[in-house]
């Protein structure tokens, strides 16, 4: 296989924060913002975009999976010839070579949170890196992702001036 890229996803940066006034740590109360970071993160974590396919995307996977042996080659036949098929999709998911390829992804990349040891932190931030597949508004990855962390609380924005790939 001879490869030629002929799109490029989006690449953009979320940051997620959650604050508290704070205080001692042996007076803790509700609202730790360390714990409603890692609860979003969770929900994050188990949270997958609906896969997409473009045309190349669709001729790739149907032209490499007829030279791929294996479970691999046949997953990559059958989502080309049908982008639902449930079980190719968790197939290619799993793969960390084409699991970019089925349509946006998003991960935790780093984590802020707290200032000392004995104190309750006042903050607690995480960067969400995204990988955005073509077609798809940054504004519709923000939305998803405060819509997937379901919290009122957190404060979710866009670091930078990513632009979108159409």
């Amino acid at each position: 296989v001879y490869g030629v890229q002929a799109a490029e996803k989006t690449y953009a940066d979320f940051q997620i924060t959650f604050r508290s006034p704070g205080g001692h740590s042996s007076r803790p109360g509700p609202g730790n913002p360390i714990y409603a970071l890692a609860g979003a993160l969770g929900r994050l974590a188990a949270w997958r975009f609906p896969p997409q396919q473009s045309e190349l995307t669709r001729e790739y996977f149907r032209a490499v999976g007829a030279m791929t042996p294996g479970e691999a080659g046949a997953a990559m036949r059958r989502y080309a010839g049908d982008p639902t098929d449930a079980a190719a999709i968790e197939y290619l998911s799993g793969q960390p070579e084409f699991v970019g390829q089925l349509g946006t992804t998003c991960v935790a990349t780093m984590v802020q949170a707290g200032h000392a040891a004995n104190a309750l932190p006042q903050s607690a931030t995480a960067t969400v890196n995204c990988r955005i597949f073509p077609g798809v508004s940054i504004d519709k990855v923000l939305a998803t992702l405060a819509e997937v962390i379901a919290d009122p609380a957190a404060q979710i924005s866009v670091i930078g001036s990513p632009v979108a790939s159409d």
